[in-house]
């Protein structure tokens, strides 16, 4: 039987804390906006697992920002699209 050896990566304090802080704050401007982690997740092209990890400051998966925050500014309900822009600040 062939084993496969993976190697359990390790991330340093401050890469886990700011895998969380990302997390909570995309979670926070996922809620002000009253979305939905499905609509979030379709807006920017992951499935909503993918998002749930994001959310949680899981270091599993990787997230290209570039992609994913043009997709943010699409408008709403025919509101501008700078009022519903997603940001993280």
């Amino acid at each position: 039987m062939l084993k496969l050896m993976v190697k359990q990566r390790t991330y340093s304090k401050y890469a886990q804390e700011a895998a969380l802080l990302l997390g909570k704050q995309i979670k926070l401007g996922r809620k002000q906006r009253k979305w939905s982690e499905k609509n979030l997740a379709d807006r920017i092209g992951i499935s909503r697992a993918t998002l749930q990890k994001i959310e949680n400051g899981e270091m599993t998966c990787a997230i290209g920002l570039r992609s994913g925050s043009t997709n943010l500014n699409k408008p709403l309900s025919g509101k501008s699209a700078t009022n519903n822009a997603f940001k993280l600040a």
